[in-house]
């Protein structure tokens, strides 16, 4: 068991020698323009202009921990155990030109996007077999890994011109990182178990060897409703959102797509809060803080999940992954002035066909926006 908090934290063309008012900026090189100046654009105050634009303004720090102690059931330190990942979103106005010309040009990546933006991220996940108090573990359980990452992700947002009801994002997303002793796996759960007098891990000898790991991972989100008290006369608002996915790397290789609904107050204007695996890292537009729950559903087909199918450079442990996975998941979020905090239960089918116990664990986000 282990628990990691995280807190982290554009040029101008040249106008005519003849003024005219100035014109509501429609792409993102203008709103570089204004950012370039220090300025706010002038905007008409309730137009979807001024929502498109203003959405565009921000970063946010993300961290998520996720353990399995923050379950319901607290069935500790069996399989995914524990997972650390430190987000940092990074403002439109950052963004190179050639990256901008890249996302204007790759095959699913809209060719006008309304906003390009990169981000940082690094993670650490932490796997078990379900007895971590047995020295030698037994070889149809799953085997001891460890996974520590950087990652850049590439985010090109195409905005609805009603100002909310179909939003989309693409996300590209490269992590390079390396498995085994060298993530420090091992010695981050046994120095944590010490220090709180907890059942010590007895098998980390038998993880899966060193070796480099490389993903490169594409996620399509979309809203696909949005509903509030102008459109259907409730108290609340709520919206439907929808992502498909895949990665292919060393580490993964898998197909994804699910769904959230989410109900309650002051929705930002994002495409859900998501887990370690399924964050594509999109603060959003929040007008005032939030305050909703969410429910979604998840399923992937995978090809190879390395810890499970082993060492690709080296024999060792190995159990026999499931094909198909799925994922409930359902929790809440609360904001406080430019910070949301939020919780999700995840409830996961068995990942490997010598078990038939599911996987549960709980997600943490703590999130602080800059506007």
């Amino acid at each position: 068991m282990l628990l990691f908090v995280c807190v982290g934290a554009c040029t101008v063309q040249d106008g005519e020698q003849n003024a005219r008012p100035l014109q509501q900026p429609t792409t993102l090189g203008s709103q570089r323009a204004a950012d370039s100046l220090g300025t706010e654009p002038v905007r008409d105050s309730d137009s979807p202009l001024q929502k498109r634009e203003r959405r565009a303004l921000g970063t946010a720090l993300r961290a998520f921990v996720e353990n399995d102690f923050f379950s319901i059931d607290r069935r500790t330190d069996r399989y995914y155990t524990n997972g650390m990942r430190l987000e940092w979103n990074l403002p439109p106005s950052w963004t190179p030109g050639f990256v901008d010309d890249l996302a204007r040009s790759l095959p699913l990546f809209p060719s006008e996007p309304d906003e390009v933006s990169l981000g940082l991220s690094i993670g650490h996940q932490i796997f078990t077999p379900a007895d971590i108090t047995d020295p030698n573990p037994r070889p149809e359980d799953r085997p001891y890994a460890g996974w520590l990452y950087g990652g850049l992700t590439l985010r090109s947002l195409d905005l609805d011109e009603d100002a909310a009801q179909h939003d989309a994002i693409h996300v590209l997303e490269l992590q390079l990182g390396v498995v085994g002793p060298s993530s420090a796996a091992d010695r981050v759960q046994t120095e944590w178990h010490e220090w709180f007098d907890l059942r010590q891990p007895q098998g980390w000898q038998y993880q899966l060897r060193d070796e480099p790991g490389i993903d490169v991972s594409y996620t399509h989100a979309r809203r696909l409703v949005h509903f509030d008290a102008k459109t259907v006369g409730i108290p609340f608002e709520g919206d439907i959102l929808a992502n498909v996915g895949g990665t292919l790397g060393t580490v993964h290789m898998q197909a994804s797509a699910g769904g959230i609904v989410r109900f309650g107050f002051n929705l930002p204007r994002d495409f859900g809060i998501g887990t370690i695996q399924t964050s594509v890292g999109d603060a959003g537009q929040r007008d005032a803080p939030p305050l909703y729950v969410f429910a979604g559903a998840q399923g992937r087909a995978v090809a190879h999940n390395m810890f499970l199918d082993g060492n690709l450079a080296h024999s060792g442990p190995s159990v026999d992954r499931e094909p198909l996975v799925g994922e409930l998941r359902a929790g809440a979020v609360i904001g406080l002035g430019p910070v949301d905090l939020a919780y999700t239960f995840v409830v996961q089918s068995p990942e490997f066909r010598e078990t038939r116990q599911s996987q549960q664990f709980g997600s943490l986000l703590l999130s602080i926006s800059f506007r």
